[in-house]
This record gives C-alpha cells, structure tokens and sequence, in this order.
C-alpha cells in the first residue's frame, strides 16, 4: 500500500508493556507467568503479543490467556473468551510473538493479568527487572498444557514480562491521526 496524506486512520488501543529491555530467561515447562495491567477504556481484546526469544535451535509452543485480579493477584480461570491460539515458534531470534483468538470484554481502569504459558522449557520469555510492584510478575506451577488451570499462586517475581493486549475500545473507538492513513491496493 501507500500513505495519502492527510487521510484519519484509526489505530487500535492497547495496554501491558513493549519495554525493550533484553533480560531473558529459559521459561520452565509448566510455569504459567502473568503480569497485571489495566486499560485505560473498555473494550475487547482481539490479541496478546509476548515477547520471547528462540535459541536457534529448539522450538516450543506457547498460549496467552487473561485472568481477573483479586488482591494483586490472578484468580479463577482465564475470563470469557480471554484464551489465545497456541502459537508455535521455529525460529526467529528474540520478536513479539502474536496469539489472536480472543474476545474478552475488558473495563478500563480495572486490573487484569496478561499471562503466558509455553508447552516446554525451551522458549526465552523476555522481562525486565525492578517494575513498578503493581506490574509485577504472579507464576503458577501447576496444570497440564494446554488447558488452563484454575490460578493458584506459587509466587511473586520482580519480573514485568513483555506483554501488549490489542483491543477495540467500545463504541468503535480508537486514536485517531490525521496526518496519513495506508492506502491499500488490491491485486
């Protein structure tokens, strides 16, 4: 496609965290790892990117889900619709990795917790260390992959992961720029 100048273009809403730190560790099988943020409108999330590095050498799959806060913490199951694909990653260094799927209804201003889960202990989930306390990291160690347990916390880590939720504010909002839009040209 192409930019016409001066066309509005709507740029869809987001929330979690695209910190660019390098910090990395080898993300043991099992171990579910949320981290708590809140949208700043209402709306449904549509996707969650997660940011993991892949050795080069040994793949892994990993699921994206939300939980609601209670006391600073997960709690229940994943809420409606808050479960993403599993995507399965081969190769590609350290990216965002996107996991579509959802249709959670979310409240702005109120706490959820982005989570990630890989099938294996071979993926390289990104963080960074010494966050805010109310983005820090809850991990749970139990359930079977890929179905998603019922959270129960083993724990709290000093870790704020790289997670962004995409999401449609309600009423079909969204920022709005004027300064160019993409032009997209069929075949």
């Amino acid at each position: 496609g192409s930019w016409l100048p001066g066309v509005p273009y709507t740029v869809a809403a987001t929330f979690g965290y695209d910190g660019t730190g390098s910090t990395n560790t080898e993300t043991a099988s099992g171990a579910i790892v949320c981290t708590s943020f809140s949208p700043s409108t209402s709306g449904t999330v549509t996707q969650l990117s997660v940011q993991y590095r892949h050795d080069g050498a040994n793949n892994f799959a990993f699921r994206t889900a939300i939980y609601a806060d209670s006391a600073g913490e997960p709690t229940g199951t994943p809420i409606a619709g808050g479960q993403g694909d599993e995507v399965s990653v081969t190769g590609g260094g350290t990216a965002f990795r996107d996991s579509g799927g959802f249709s959670a209804s979310v409240v702005g201003s109120t706490t959820y917790h982005l989570c990630a889960w890989q099938s294996n202990g071979n993926g390289f989930l990104i963080y960074d260390t010494g966050g805010a306390a109310a983005n820090q990291s809850e991990f749970d160690g139990g359930g079977t992959y890929p179905t998603w347990p019922s959270f129960t916390s083993d724990g709290s880590l000093t870790w704020r992961i790289h997670v962004v939720a995409t999401y449609t504010e309600a009423g079909g909002g969204g920022r709005t720029s004027s300064k160019r839009a993409l032009l997209g040209v069929g075949k």
